[in-house]
């Protein structure tokens, strides 16, 4: 885990530098992902949203994918709460932004990833869910004709 300051409020000091790196580092994706496939419904959505935070920054992208982030992040976009849904799904439109398809969802998952992505695109929705999941599509299509 990353300690992200000293004393009781030092995280919330300004300028404070405090990175998920040692968090990525520590191999999360699977322990993650079996806390938010477990069957408590309040569990759910803590994990989707510390997902997504790991996929805030574009340079942890390589990380998050050679760890297994897509991988992990595909059933859990499927099922479960409907909060749960639109942060996994953002966390998966990030990662197929920045990465190269060919490596982040390899063989039929790049399949698997187009219909999150397709059902985060809403007018409901943040403008900046629906554009990453838009450039996420975008980055897919440029895969093949068969997915395009």
């Amino acid at each position: 885990m990353v300690h992200c300051g000293a004393g009781a409020h030092g995280v919330h000091s300004p300028g404070f530098p405090c990175s998920p790196w040692g968090f990525l580092g520590s191999g999360c994706w699977s322990a993650m992902g079996e806390a938010a496939g477990s069957s408590n419904a309040l569990l759910y959505p803590w994990p989707c949203r510390v997902f997504l935070a790991l996929c805030d920054n574009p340079k942890d992208g390589g990380t998050i994918v050679a760890q297994g982030g897509g991988k992990a992040l595909i059933p859990l976009a499927l099922e479960g709460t409907d909060v749960g849904k639109v942060k996994v799904a953002h966390a998966l439109a990030k990662i197929a932004a920045v990465s190269n398809p060919d490596i982040a969802f390899p063989g039929e998952r790049v399949y698997e990833v187009v219909r999150p992505l397709v059902r985060l695109l809403d007018t409901q929705r943040d403008g900046l869910q629906n554009y990453e999941a838009l450039l996420g599509l975008t980055n897919l299509s440029g895969r093949s004709d068969k997915l395009r």
